[in-house]
């Protein structure tokens, strides 16, 4: 449930279906990714958190009931905090702790505390580095009214006027400012699935090569690497401390130092999700298993070396840093978030509305 446009969801429907689940996928619109997979058995409509706590359970409650799922999983923060709270209306396992552990998983506050007494580095808090800063909103939904929204944008402030700016463009939101330093060095991301209990079952580290929007943004090339022993520690007990299980992201930028600081927590299926799947790590599937009481052994290190690319995003990328040969280059060999030879509607479908928004 939730944005038609993640990929993160289809590398989940993918994986979900490879492992013998039926899935449907319940979304705002009729198009998006994860419908348009040869995977997807049923498309249910499922607005956005933002159309209201009410409107966005009773469509889930609806979706499940007509299709007779065993599980359900959500793929925004929005619609992960919504569905928690509610989970008591949904007549399916929603496999998550309790809302309270949920609500700290997505409050970069509390994270950033959590994380300093599990040993993990943060980015210094406000201006005491100096600018440039980085501004961003602590929480991005904990329920609301209709139309409120649930994303904001990571923010930049090269001096105190935009700093203020930044800060009262959140507030105004009723949403609370985190002001940090901006660490300026490769994006990280160690990936933990975690039984109840706190028994982890699968780890991946992975680091990006690419991304984009630069500065502040997202995975476009990334590459599966040997798991840091001493970092992985830091990651169990800062889980451990937080009560957390089931699948979680924790994305860190590594500073001019070679120390890596914690930037995100992602407590839900994320954009390159397919990396570790093409790793030798069905997170999809284990996660779905874990669910519903099935036992799920602890799995091998996935594979080291193994490329991933979200094309579209490194294209955009490429065209205004010239490097357009060399992302083609990259595509060869790489797994990709959306191209599949054995599943090729959902790029085929994106191709094809790329090529008639151009034409409008």
């Amino acid at each position: 449930m939730g944005d038609r446009w993640n990929r993160g969801a289809l590398a989940a429907v993918r994986g979900l279906a490879r492992a013998g689940w039926r899935v449907g996928v319940g979304s705002q619109g009729r198009t998006g990714h994860a419908q348009r997979s040869r995977h997807c058995a049923r498309w249910h409509h499922v607005p956005l958190a933002e159309a209201g706590e009410d409107a966005f359970t009773e469509a889930v409650a609806a979706a499940v009931d007509g299709g007779g799922y065993d599980v359900v999983f959500a793929v925004g923060d929005a619609e992960v905090l919504t569905l928690s709270k509610c989970r008591a209306k949904i007549a399916a396992v929603v496999p998550m702790p309790d809302h309270e552990v949920v609500e700290r998983c997505f409050d970069k506050a509390v994270a950033a505390e959590l994380a300093g007494y599990a040993g993990l580095s943060v980015p210094r808090p406000g201006t005491s580095a100096g600018f440039p800063v980085v501004v961003k909103a602590r929480r991005h939904w904990l329920g609301g009214d209709v139309g409120d929204r649930s994303r904001f944008a990571i923010q930049v402030a090269r001096d105190e006027t935009e700093l203020s700016e930044a800060v009262a463009a959140l507030e105004a939101s009723g949403v609370p400012a985190i002001v940090q330093e901006q660490v300026s060095g490769p994006l990280l991301s160690v990936i933990t699935l975690t039984a109840p209990g706190g028994r982890v079952v699968a780890r991946q580290q992975q680091v990006a090569e690419r991304v984009w929007p630069s500065g502040a943004g997202v995975s476009v090339r990334a590459r599966s690497v040997a798991c840091d022993r001493e970092l992985h520690e830091g990651v169990d007990a800062f889980l451990a401390d937080l009560g957390w299980w089931g699948l979680c992201q924790l994305q860190f930028l590594v500073d001019r130092d070679g120390v890596p600081r914690l930037i995100d927590v992602n407590g839900r299926f994320y954009g390159s999700l397919a990396l570790a799947e093409a790793a030798g790590l069905p997170l999809a599937a284990m996660w779905g298993a874990m669910a519903v009481g099935e036992p799920v052994s602890a799995a091998p290190a996935g594979r080291v070396g193994v490329r991933y690319q979200w094309l579209a995003g490194d294209l955009r990328r490429a065209l205004s840093q010239h490097d357009v040969p060399s992302t083609l280059r990259y595509a060869v060999g790489a797994t990709h978030s959306l191209l599949s030879w054995s599943d090729p509607r959902p790029a085929l479908a994106y191709l094809n509305d790329l090529i008639l928004r151009r034409n409008r």
